[in-house]
């Protein structure tokens, strides 16, 4: 291990500095709102794969990881889709603004 972090230390500097702050922002807000968020982000991709996806799906490997695509139908913007924005979420644009 001590070998692999001193190879890639700026990947391990970057990989603790971006852990850290993300528990710190989840002691901030709260675990129990963290989780209702992501109740919400779950529930918005399932509502997308029922109304975008065709009902199959892409496998494929690589590097030995298996990868999941799941086929959209084409232009299945619909109103009930456009109506569940993220902002369902009260931390949504909490969350945005760091993109």
């Amino acid at each position: 291990k001590l070998k692999i972090r001193k190879f890639n230390n700026a990947d391990w500097l970057l990989y603790n500095h971006f852990n850290q702050s993300l528990w710190r922002r989840v002691e901030e807000v709260g675990h129990l709102k963290i989780q209702e968020d992501v109740d919400i982000i779950r529930s918005m991709n399932k509502l997308v794969k029922e109304i975008c996806g065709t009902g199959t799906r892409t496998q494929w490997r690589r590097k030995n990881r298996e990868c999941n695509l799941y086929n959209l139908r084409p232009q299945t913007v619909t109103e009930e889709l456009t109506n569940y924005s993220v902002n369902k979420s009260t931390t949504g644009n909490l969350y945005l603004k760091y993109l």
